[in-house]
């Protein structure tokens, strides 16, 4: 007697992504998870009078996606409080001072301006936006602006002033004051301590604003076929985020599953998120440990690299914190079996954390944390064999590729950039690939992340390591089986097959028949389902 389903998926080309990679015609749901994947008629077996049916016709089904690498909190405050300056909405400074100053005429004075995306490689001035162009805005207003990248920042002179900084104040450890020829700061800053010293007098949010930015997001989210994310959060608002993830959770509103992590970059802030960290099984929210940044951004010319910079003679980026306080956290992270994720961009910064990764696994063992290194753009050859015999994840984000390849070909020489992201050598060679957006670094939607990994082209054309691209299957694989690994959850989701948590999509058409790459810029879900529950549908935003 077989028991009836509460839905079933009906006639499409289900993607499994199990070990086999197999593909099945069916897939069957009760209770919130998959009881049955095989074929059309085995499916009917299950179907009575109470089951749901969705005919799939020639669509295809997938695993949910998982992005393990996004602020979907942060991207959610910007979206909600910030201006979008994200190219091509601004595409000049001219443009971005226009927006700003718009903005700020609807604002009462004294009101802080905030706004997120700007990417001077992309405008026509050729330089970096200062204090001076800010202040033709308004000088009425503290006005902050981050650099799409999240590892620079632009303030105006009110800023500047509230803040403290001027031609005495010393360059933080790990951060820069960009200043001109006479030494006067310009109102960029490069890294998190240096943007820190802004950031940290800019009025937080209160805990409702948290609820509607994080709601928000996950309606997106789940929009693009997203039903699990990992969060980074963000430095200086762990604590506040996790909060609200917690009252989100309290209130029912979740609707997208949620890995966070509380970011530390000290020995004291590492202590400090002791209280966050807890070693739970619930698959909806999880804080299992930490991230930490090693070093900066290609884009800003702050990633840690082993040659200089195009056009900056001795600038070869730099590590934002201690080397050996570095060092120590990771051992004392390893040592209660916490995940940990470090932000390492660069060749010497990569080293540098599988070396530290190395030494905590020889006093600790392989078993009990999880080790994943974000970003992972410039590994030497060594490096890919090291991380994946300590059990190590590359956690990559395939759409910098489209995003911001230019920045990357003005920053890097010919033999550096040609090294970015060797993601078919990773796969080839066994080691673990979870991809991810870095939102709001780049847009979030998987699709801009599936079309570069195996296109390897910038949205301007330009080509990136051509040699790494990878197949449309290999590419979902890395936000599907390979990246439930990177949140530690793939016991319960990541491949369709009996017994595991029905996070599901219904595309719009059969992926893996797509033939012509650009077509995956425009793939849409018709369904996103979580444990089986509709939480998107494209008739209607959300249900």
């Amino acid at each position: 007697m077989y028991e009836h389903a509460d839905l079933a998926i009906l006639g499409g080309r289900v993607y499994t992504f199990n070990a086999r990679r197999s593909v099945a015609e069916a897939v069957v749901i009760k209770g919130g998870r998959i009881i049955y994947v095989g074929s059309v008629e085995g499916a009917k077996k299950y179907i009575g009078s109470g089951t749901e049916v969705i005919e799939a016709k020639a669509l295809s089904i997938t695993p949910g996606l998982i992005d393990t690498h996004a602020h979907l909190a942060m991207w959610g405050l910007y979206s909600t409080r910030y201006i979008d300056l994200s190219y091509p909405k601004v595409d000049s400074i001219k443009r971005l001072v226009e927006v700003v100053k718009e903005y700020a005429g609807r604002r009462k004075k004294g009101e802080w301006i905030l706004g997120r995306g700007w990417n001077h490689a992309l405008y026509p001035e050729g330089r970096l936006p200062t204090r001076w162009d800010l202040d033709q805005a308004t000088e009425s207003h503290p006005v902050f602006l981050w650099h799409t990248s999240g590892h620079m920042a632009v303030a105006n002179s009110v800023a500047l002033e509230l803040a403290g900084i001027n031609e005495r104040t010393r360059d933080p450890v790990g951060g820069v004051i960009e200043r001109d020829e006479r030494g006067v700061p310009t109102g960029v800053l490069a890294e998190k301590p240096a943007i820190d010293l802004v950031a940290r007098i800019i009025p937080k949010p209160g805990m409702d604003e948290w609820v509607e930015a994080i709601t928000h997001a996950m309606r997106e989210w789940v929009s693009e076929g997203v039903t699990a994310v990992k969060d980074p959060t963000a430095y200086g608002y762990s604590g506040d985020i996790i909060r609200a993830y917690q009252e989100v959770r309290r209130r029912g509103a979740q609707i997208l599953r949620i890995v966070a992590l509380y970011w530390a970059q000290s020995m004291d802030e590492l202590r400090e998120g002791y209280r966050f960290i807890e070693k739970t099984q619930d698959s909806w929210l999880r804080v299992p440990g930490i991230k930490v940044i090693l070093d900066g951004a290609l884009s800003t010319k702050t990633a840690w690299i082993s040659r200089d910079y195009k056009g900056s003679p001795g600038n070869k980026g730099l590590p934002t914190l201690d080397i050996n306080e570095f060092r120590e956290m990771v051992l004392e992270a390893s040592s209660r079996g916490y995940m940990v994720s470090v932000h390492a961009i660069g060749d010497i910064a990569i080293e540098e954390t599988i070396a530290a990764y190395e030494q905590a696994v020889r006093r600790y063992g392989a078993s009990g944390s999880r080790y994943t290194v974000i970003h992972f753009m410039l590994p030497r050859e060594d490096h890919i064999e090291r991380l994946r015999s300590i059990g190590g994840f590359a956690e990559i984000q395939s759409g910098f590729i489209y995003f911001l390849a230019d920045a990357y070909y003005k920053n890097l020489d010919e033999d550096m950039y040609n090294k970015i992201l060797p993601v078919k050598s990773m796969v080839e060679k066994g080691l673990t690939v979870c991809n991810g957006s870095d939102a709001p670094v780049i847009p979030y939607p998987p699709r801009y992340g599936l079309y570069a990994s195996v296109s390897r082209l910038s949205f301007k054309g330009l080509e990136v390591n051509p040699r790494e691209m990878i197949s449309i299957e290999q590419a979902l694989a890395t936000y599907t089986s390979e990246a439930a690994k990177c949140l530690g959850m793939e016991d319960l989701i990541g491949s369709i097959e009996p017994g595991k948590l029905a996070d599901l999509v219904i595309w719009d058409r059969d992926l893996l028949g797509v033939k012509d790459p650009k077509e995956l810029l425009e793939i849409k879900p018709l369904y996103t389902m979580i444990e089986g529950r509709i939480v998107y549908r494209k008739t209607s935003k959300h249900s």
